[in-house]
């Protein structure tokens, strides 16, 4: 569930009390259905922000270690069939594995996301604050 590394930030990002950020989180926000999160990537920035790579980076690894472990065991469907890459993580599982529950792992890996990148916004958002008040203050 690789989503799971950006919708959390999408969320945060419309939460945001910034223009900036609420102008990025609504134009990402229906390309990021279809998997197209590259708005949230570089428009934030995401990869290149010493803030959210952290969260970045381990938010999708776990999510799909969670992600693999629950579909190796007998609680879901398996994948029997190839589905484009674009298909809104929600449909996904359902559509390739016939089985409705796989939607939980979707929902599991957005959590875990969450989860990660909250304390990391938090940290960012205040940087965010501070540097605006030095420029106020030059």
């Amino acid at each position: 569930m690789w989503v799971a590394a950006v919708w959390p930030v999408i969320l945060l990002i419309l939460l945001s009390k910034r223009k900036e950020h609420k102008t990025i989180g609504l134009t990402s926000l229906v390309p990021g259905i279809f998997t197209i999160v590259e708005p949230v990537i570089y428009g934030l920035p995401l990869a290149l922000n010493p803030y959210l790579i952290v969260p970045f980076i381990l938010s999708g690894t776990i999510a799909n270690g969670v992600g693999y472990l629950l579909m190796s065991s007998d609680l879901f469907g398996k994948f029997y069939a190839l589905v484009p890459w674009a298909t809104p993580p929600f449909l996904l599982g359902p559509i390739g594995t016939g089985d409705w529950k796989t939607i939980l792992i979707v929902v599991i890996s957005f959590i875990i996301g969450f989860v990660l990148y909250l304390p990391f916004w938090r940290v960012y958002l205040r940087s965010l604050v501070q540097r605006d008040h030095e420029l106020e203050a030059q």
